[in-house]
Parts: structure tokens; C-alpha cells; sequence
């Protein structure tokens, strides 16, 4: 069985609603982000922000211009 066939049998199952199980059947897997990914991303955002402030083009609290 499909893995959208599984979900929505599962969400039928819970009661939930035809309609919107078969929306939700639909929707492609959520991607589940490692600590790592996490973490990366979360780096890549402090630098882009000291960045940002040191260009002028943020405040020192962190808010935009």
C-alpha cells in the first residue's frame, strides 16, 4: 500500500473528516531536520545577521532597518 494510501486510511481511521484526509493524503512527507541541519542553519543565520549590522543594514537589537 502507497504511503499516502497508509495516511489516509490512518486519518480515516482517527475520524477525521473524507475530505481533508484526502487533502492531507496529498501532501508531500515532512522533512524531519537532524540537530546538525539544525544547527547549521541556525549559524548561517547569526553570521548573515552580524553581516547585516556590520553593513549597516540592521539595527545592534537585530531589527532590519
Amino acid at each position: 500500500m502507497p504511503r499516502a494510501d497508509e495516511f489516509k486510511a490512518a486519518l480515516l481511521a482517527e475520524g477525521i473528516d473524507p475530505a481533508i484526509a484526502e487533502a492531507a493524503a496529498e501532501l508531500p512527507p515532512l522533512k524531519i531536520s537532524t540537530p546538525e541541519e539544525i544547527a547549521a542553519r541556525r549559524a548561517e543565520r547569526r553570521e548573515r545577521i552580524a553581516r547585516e549590522k556590520a553593513e549597516g543594514t540592521r539595527n545592534a537589537d537585530g531589527s532590519k532597518v
